[in-house]
């Protein structure tokens, strides 16, 4: 028979429980606990099969390729000689995917289910609300949470609401209402907005206001009028006395030929620049309804006098004020270029 762990009609290889050197082996190894599975937890031991290596049987929860000395994948250290199991409803809440340990063999791992986070799968994950614990978290959907009139929805942070975000010209939990600056123009069952339609000057206050909001009810629009012109919707005009007490409400304005969309008061109260919604402008005298107003060539656009009344920016001129009231035509100063608003800064310093 063969001797020294070899086996085989030639005694060509190493027997069950040996391990060889080389194909064919010089040597074999006997597989023994001590030698090959030294961590302390192997039941037994023997060989792969192919005779190439030795194969440790661990204790339940120990890893056969670290000798029986590391916890296995799954398991986690519980003490200097025991391995815990990791499993869902130990380790994350009865809420996980799938559980497995780290690395070090120090923590488990949750991978959690889809309404559920956390490291242990105890939190409503992201766009989720506590529904009944601990048995469910809740999607939040528009459907349910908020109205058509969302854009979108997601939880408030904490995980206990759902919060929506609106579209524009809605506010309110469920977006169920119109927003300041908007009016209700639809409503559906039980008097929930369906649309909100902006306010604004050009539709609502004829073009000639210089704020517009809605009222406290989203009923109707309020206008807060530009000077000159009152009204609710404000489209009557009037210029109201001027500093001499000359009223031009009841003349009207001569020359003007189109309806007056823009007024301009000098601070001293003696001329008064009016453009009309031709885009002409036109330089009354302020103290006498009876004198012929200045056609202001070129000039159309909103703007000031600067505080001294020395300086008109009418866009896009700049003028020498303190000429008006002498022959025209009266030649700017300055071509600003543009148009919109020019607007004098308090002190002068700036338009």
């Amino acid at each position: 028979g063969c001797v020294g762990g070899f086996a085989g009609e030639r005694c060509e290889a190493c027997a069950v429980g040996y391990v060889g050197d080389a194909s064919p082996p010089s040597t074999c190894m006997e597989c023994k606990i001590d030698r090959h599975c030294a961590g302390g937890h192997a039941v037994s031991v023997s060989d792969d099969g192919a005779r190439g290596a030795c194969v440790c049987e661990c204790e339940n929860g120990w890893d056969p390729s670290t000798g029986c000395g590391v916890c296995s994948a799954g398991f986690v250290a519980n003490g200097p000689d025991a391995c815990l199991e990791c499993t869902g409803a130990g380790h994350c809440s009865g809420h996980a995917a799938q559980v497995t340990s780290d690395a070090a063999r120090k923590e488990c791992v949750c991978t959690c289910s889809d309404m559920w986070a956390g490291a242990s799968c105890s939190e409503c994950a992201a766009g989720h609300v506590l529904a009944a614990w601990p048995a469910l978290c809740k999607a939040c959907s528009l459907e349910a949470d908020c109205s058509e009139n969302a854009a979108s929805v997601t939880d408030d942070g904490s995980r206990n609401e759902c919060v929506c975000t609106c579209k524009a010209g809605f506010e309110g939990g469920s977006c169920d209402r119109c927003r300041a600056g908007y009016f209700v123009s639809s409503t559906g069952a039980g008097g929930v907005a369906l649309a909100c339609t902006q306010c604004t000057s050009a539709d609502h206050c004829s073009g000639n206001a210089a704020a517009v909001t809605s009222d406290a009810a989203r009923g109707l629009c309020e206008c807060t009028c530009r000077t000159g012109w009152a009204g609710a919707r404000c489209d009557v005009w009037t210029l109201g006395a001027s500093a001499s007490g000359a009223n031009f409400s009841g003349t009207g304005f001569p020359a003007l030929g189109s309806r007056p969309v823009y007024n301009l008061l000098s601070p001293d109260g003696t001329r008064h620049v009016v453009v009309g919604s031709d885009g002409k402008a036109y330089l009354y005298d302020a103290t006498d309804a009876s004198a012929a107003p200045v056609l202001i060539d070129g000039a159309y656009g909103e703007g000031s006098f600067s505080a001294d009344g020395e300086l008109l920016a009418l866009q896009p001129y700049l003028f020498d004020a303190s000429v008006f009231g002498g022959s025209p035509p009266y030649s700017p100063l300055l071509d600003m270029g543009g148009g919109g608003f020019a607007e004098f800064s308090p002190d002068d310093a700036e338009l």
